[in-house]
C-alpha cells in the first residue's frame, strides 16, 4: 500500500509524517469531495475538467486544514500503518474507478468500483484479450490492455503531469486519466489511473448524431426546446426559413435575430410569453396552432418529448410558413351590351385587343 499512500500524499502535498487524526480528516474530505465532483461532472457534462479540478482543490483545502490540526506527530511506523488503512478506506468509498500500478507498471491495487467494472466488462474485453481474468488482475502488468505496450511505456516514463486518453478494448470505450506518483525526492514510484466506461454514453452520442443528421436533412422546419423552453436545436430548413423571414419578423419583433436563437427562450416569438408557457407546460399530446407575426403566417405543430421514465424533457416544434401573398395584377373586364352584327362587320379581328371595353364575351 506504500504506492497508494504516496499517491495520496502527492495529490495533497502532505508528507507521510502527518498525524493520524489529520490524515483521517483528509481522507474523509477526499471521499466526500470525489462524490461532489462526480455529481457536478454529470450535471455539467464535462467530467474530466470538473472532476480533476475539484479533486485537486479539495485535496489542497484538506491539506491546509490538516496542517492546522497537527500538534504532535506520532512515531513513523505508527503513522505509516494508520495512513495506509485510511487511504485504502477512502479509495474504497469513492465511486470513481481507481487503479494503481507500481514503478514497473504492475497492478498493485484496484478499488471496489474498479473491480466491479472489470467484472462487468470481462466478457467484452476477452474479445481482444482472451486470457484476461478480472479476478487475477492484481499483479498483472498494464501492458495487457495495450496493443503497442512499448509506445505506452515511453509515454508513461516521460509523464510529469496529468494525461488523458481514450482506450477501446473489446468494443468498450474507456476514458482514462493517468497521473504519475512521485516520491519526496521526485522519483517516479508508480502510476494511478482513473477509468471511466463511456460505452453506453458513446452509443447514445452515435444515436443522437444519426437523429440530428436525419433532422438536418429533412425539408420540414423543426425546432427543439428543453424543459425550460430554451431553444437547443433548429434544423437547416428552419434556419434558412427564419433567415428569409427575418426582415418581416422584425416589424413586430424589433430585437429578433435569427443568428442568436440557440440558447434563447421561445418567449422571443410571443407577445404574451406567460400564456404560451402555460399551454406548453400543460401539453400532454400534440397541439396545432396558426400564428401570425407581422405579414408572416405560420402553422405550428407542438409535441412533448419525454424520457424513459415519462419525465418531460422538452418540446418539439415543426410546421410550415405561409409567405405573404404578392399583390395580384388582375385584368379588369368591362361588360357592355352585345354589339349588333353591323358593328362587328365594321371591326377587323386584328384590331380587337384583350380587355377592350368595346368588346365583351359572347353571351
Amino acid at each position: 500500500m506504500s504506492v497508494i499512500n504516496r499517491h495520496a500524499a502527492s495529490m495533497s502535498g502532505i508528507r507521510a509524517q502527518s498525524s493520524a487524526r489529520g490524515f483521517l480528516f483528509w481522507a474523509l474530505a477526499l471521499a466526500f469531495g470525489l462524490q461532489i465532483c462526480e455529481t457536478a461532472a454529470i450535471q455539467f457534462g464535462s467530467p474530466a475538467i470538473v472532476y480533476t479540478l475539484g479533486f485537486l482543490v479539495i485535496a489542497a483545502a484538506a491539506a491546509a486544514l490538516i496542517l492546522q490540526l497537527i500538534s504532535k506527530p506520532p512515531a513513523a511506523g505508527e503513522a505509516q500503518t494508520s495512513n495506509d488503512v485510511v487511504v485504502r478506506s477512502a479509495l474504497e468509498a469513492c465511486k470513481t474507478n481507481v487503479m494503481v500500478a507500481d514503478e514497473n507498471y504492475n497492478i498493485v491495487y484496484m478499488n471496489k468500483t474498479m473491480t466491479e467494472m472489470m467484472h462487468a466488462a470481462e466478457a467484452d474485453l476477452r474479445r481482444d484479450i482472451p486470457a484476461l481474468n478480472a479476478r487475477k488482475l492484481i499483479g498483472m502488468n498494464i501492458d495487457v490492455f495495450h496493443r503497442n505496450p512499448s509506445h505506452q511505456r515511453r509515454l508513461l516514463d516521460g509523464l510529469t503531469t496529468t494525461f488523458e486518453t481514450d482506450l477501446n478494448v473489446g468494443g468498450r470505450n474507456f476514458h482514462l486519466v493517468v497521473m504519475p506518483i512521485r516520491s519526496d525526492g521526485g522519483g517516479r514510484v508508480g502510476t494511478v489511473v482513473e477509468w471511466k466506461d463511456e460505452t453506453e454514453q458513446k452509443k447514445l452520442e452515435v444515436a443522437a448524431a444519426r437523429i440530428r443528421s436525419a433532422l438536418d436533412s429533412c425539408t420540414t422546419n423543426v425546432m427543439v426546446a428543453d424543459e425550460n423552453c430554451n431553444i437547443i436545436y433548429m434544423n437547416n430548413t428552419l434556419v434558412k426559413m427564419l433567415k428569409a423571414a427575418e426582415a418581416d419578423l422584425r416589424k413586430e419583433l424589433p430585437n429578433f435575430d435569427s443568428e442568436k436563437l440557440l440558447g434563447a427562450p421561445m418567449d422571443v416569438f410571443h407577445k404574451n410569453p406567460a400564456h404560451q408557457r402555460r399551454l406548453i407546460e400543460n401539453l400532454n399530446g400534440t397541439f396545432e396552432a396558426d400564428i401570425k407575426v407581422g405579414v408572416r403566417k405560420f402553422h405550428l405543430i407542438a409535441s412533448v418529448a419525454k424520457g424513459a421514465d415519462d419525465r418531460r424533457l422538452g418540446t418539439v416544434w415543426n410546421g410550415k410558413t405561409r409567405p405573404p401573398k404578392k399583390p395580384s395584377r388582375k385584368k379588369s373586364t368591362v361588360w357592355c351590351r352585345q354589339p349588333s352584327m353591323a358593328t362587328l362587320r365594321g371591326v377587323s379581328r386584328s384590331k380587337i385587343k384583350p380587355g377592350s371595353s368595346t368588346i365583351s364575351p359572347l353571351q
